[in-house]
């Protein structure tokens, strides 16, 4: 049978491996735990002089700094998914600006083209389709300038020409 204690405190009787010793006494867990809440409040109010009001008041500033970080963290998120914002196509990374001549839209210019429609009014959908529309267009139109033979730079030139018109069309 194995040996049983008394905690010195309560009286109950227990195992020595669930009793702690503290200064030759034995004390069971929760009579333990109220001997070190007992410290803690001494040391507050006559070491360190705190009185409750106190501590009670730094209490309540520290879950207000709590709940300013938080409220800015969610304000920081709200922001980011605030609908006033104009949608973006996501999908390739956006390249260095070559001096390169190029027959085509760049990211840049679909986005431009994509919030123009946008604050038009057009749904998403039919915005993509437009923007498929309109790069169709080009295509043909650069197919139709190239049959005429002319020089790269003036197709370069007649392209942006073309993609102008395309921004001040309503």
């Amino acid at each position: 049978m194995k040996k049983l204690e008394k905690c010195d405190d309560c009286g109950k009787e227990d195992r020595k491996k669930n009793l702690k010793r503290i200064n030759g006494n034995w004390f069971c867990k929760g009579c333990n735990n109220k001997r070190i809440k007992k410290h803690r409040e001494h040391l507050k109010r006559n070491v360190l002089g705190i009185n409750k009001e106190q501590e009670r008041l730094e209490n309540n500033q520290i879950k207000n700094s709590y709940k300013r970080k938080y409220y800015q963290k969610n304000k920081k998120r709200e922001d980011k998914n605030s609908k006033d914002k104009v949608p973006r196509i996501r999908g390739s990374k956006i390249r260095k600006i070559s001096k390169k001549i190029h027959f085509y839209l760049t990211l840049e210019e679909k986005q431009f083209l994509f919030k123009k429609y946008y604050l038009k009014g057009l749904d998403s959908d039919s915005i993509e389709q437009r923007l498929k529309e309109d790069i169709e267009y080009l295509r043909n139109y650069l197919k139709g300038m190239r049959e005429q033979e002319i020089s790269d730079e003036e197709l370069n030139i007649k392209f942006k020409e073309e993609f102008a018109k395309l921004i001040m069309e309503d």
